[in-house]
């Protein structure tokens, strides 16, 4: 005779209280998982800018000055209302390829039909996307110019091709690439150097880095330790050119220029219409590199004008940087 045995399983509530406890525990887990993530972000972030900020004390030991923040305007005092096609529209990051073990990159920059004035400091040239090589060598994705954080630039629609001052005002002159094939394969760049008060090399609170410039870290009277010399940018809304919703821009590694402090004080809110100003997609901060290759992060919001002391060179303001 067979016996009937009962067969012991979940009740409806019993499940749903399972299901309940599991939510609640994935609720608790994923700030968890994502502060962890962050946390990783922010120390590749750190390191990028630690390998950018060696590589500009590597390149001075090399030649005796910092590389130049871009090559703008001929000779560098010069100033008008735009391009006259006889600026080499090169950023402060190609001269520090070599020093990052980008050597062939570099290499193809300069190499073929490019002539050498391309990186030379005290001449004039065309713009380096005139030259196959040099255009093919800024399509070059470099993961030490990125920030893991900052997944944004990849939806630009423009990405700088030029952007320097017309003269001692904060007025300036930009133009952007803004073909959909030709956006999406330049590099990309979430770091950019310091460019003082107005990225201008008249400027008393000018940077470390400015038009056609060869300063030195030590040159900064009130401190390497005290002085930014590069820091964070995002892809921002560019309302400067137009259109609505505003386009958003990204910075490329080959042409972008370093940040003047007087277009603005560090970025609050990320995908704001700032695309000029510092800026993370961190929380709650936004990372530099200074002069001595400290690596520290600043608050967001930063008061104005203690910010603008900390990326000059000689202004003569120390600034007690745990208040900002």
């Amino acid at each position: 005779m067979n016996r009937c045995v009962p067969r012991r399983g979940f009740t409806l509530i019993e499940l749903l209280v399972v299901i309940a406890i599991i939510a609640i525990l994935i609720g608790l887990l994923l700030p968890a998982v994502q502060k962890v993530r962050e946390a990783a972000a922010r120390m590749s972030c750190s390191n990028n800018l630690k390998q950018i900020a060696l590589a500009a004390h590597n390149y001075q030991s090399t030649n005796g000055y910092l590389p130049p923040g871009f090559l703008g305007p001929y000779p560098a005092s010069a100033s008008g209302t735009g391009s006259t096609g006889n600026e080499q529209a090169l950023g402060t990051l190609p001269f520090l390829l070599t020093y990052i073990e980008q050597d062939n990159v570099y290499k193809y920059m300069t190499s073929g039909s490019v002539p050498a004035n391309l990186v030379n400091v005290d001449a004039a040239n065309g713009p380096f996307w005139g030259y196959a090589e040099s255009w093919a060598a800024a399509q070059t994705k470099i993961k030490t110019f990125i920030c893991p954080s900052d997944s944004t630039a990849d939806k630009a629609t423009l990405a700088v091709a030029y952007l320097w001052p017309t003269s001692t005002s904060a007025c300036c002159v930009a133009t952007a690439f803004n073909d959909a094939a030709t956006v999406s394969a330049l590099g990309k760049t979430n770091y950019l150097g310091s460019a003082g008060y107005l990225n201008s090399p008249t400027d008393n609170t000018r940077g470390y880095f400015t038009n056609r410039s060869k300063n030195k870290i030590e040159g900064a009277s009130d401190g390497s330790s005290n002085t930014i010399m590069f820091g964070e940018v995002t892809s921002n809304p560019a309302q400067a050119w137009g259109g609505a919703p505003s386009p958003q821009l990204a910075w490329t590694w080959m042409s972008s220029p370093p940040i003047a402090s007087g277009w603005g004080a560090v970025l609050s809110v990320p995908q704001t219409d700032y695309f000029y100003r510092f800026s993370s997609m961190h929380s709650g901060v936004v990372m530099y590199a200074f002069g001595d290759g400290s690596i520290r992060s600043l608050r967001k919001p930063t008061t104005f004008s203690p910010f603008v002391w900390t990326t000059g060179m000689s202004e003569g303001q120390i600034v007690d940087l745990s208040n900002l």
